[in-house]
């Protein structure tokens, strides 16, 4: 479905925009790619030796959270392109790529509450996904949970760093992997 330019949720790219209602500045954006990039990323997932058991929310959290971690994606050409894609069609073209990497999680493995280096996050969502298998962003405040984000394939989220938040973990039997691709921004 086109999205007509006048609807204010329109963006550049012709997709939604979600209005939300959380102060914290968190932005959404759904299909943000076109089903042949998306597949490519896909496809780099696919592959077991980009992961390692790695990944981590936050080393000095009292909860040890584990989970798989695709390290150095800011140096593959499609992780260049896609960056590339979110710089222009968010408006960011005053931030700079620090990193990029991929989170995986499995059922049962959740992340914990924590803050993000640099000044922007942007989180890309490439794994087909259903709402109840879990793994939505949350954001927390004052030790509760102050907005949700659903988990939905092909969704980008833009947040600032600063806001605490973790991802939640797919049901304990869901037998894939759930991918976030990461992107830690710097203001210029």
């Amino acid at each position: 479905m086109r999205i007509p330019a006048s609807d204010p949720r329109y963006t550049s790219m012709g997709t939604y925009k979600s209005e939300i209602s959380y102060k914290g500045g968190v932005q959404t954006y759904d299909d943000f790619l076109d089903r042949e990039s998306l597949q490519k990323v896909l496809n780099i997932f696919n592959n077991d030796t980009v992961w390692s058991f790695t990944g981590t929310s936050n080393e000095s959290s009292e909860l040890d959270t584990r989970f798989w971690a695709a390290q150095d994606l800011e140096n593959l050409d499609l992780f260049k392109d896609l960056w590339s894609s979110v710089q222009k069609n968010c408006g960011l073209n005053n931030y700079e790529l620090t990193r990029c990497y991929a989170n995986g999680q499995t059922g049962g493995m959740s992340g914990s509450p924590h803050t993000d280096d640099g000044d922007l996050t942007a989180l890309f969502y490439p794994s087909d996904w259903k709402h109840f298998l879990g793994g939505h962003l949350y954001f927390v405040k004052d030790n509760h949970i102050a907005h949700m984000v659903e988990y939905i394939q092909n969704r980008l989220v833009l947040f600032p760093a600063n806001l605490e938040h973790y991802s939640g973990a797919p049901i304990s039997i869901y037998p894939d992997i759930r991918v976030s691709v990461a992107f830690k921004l710097k203001k210029k």
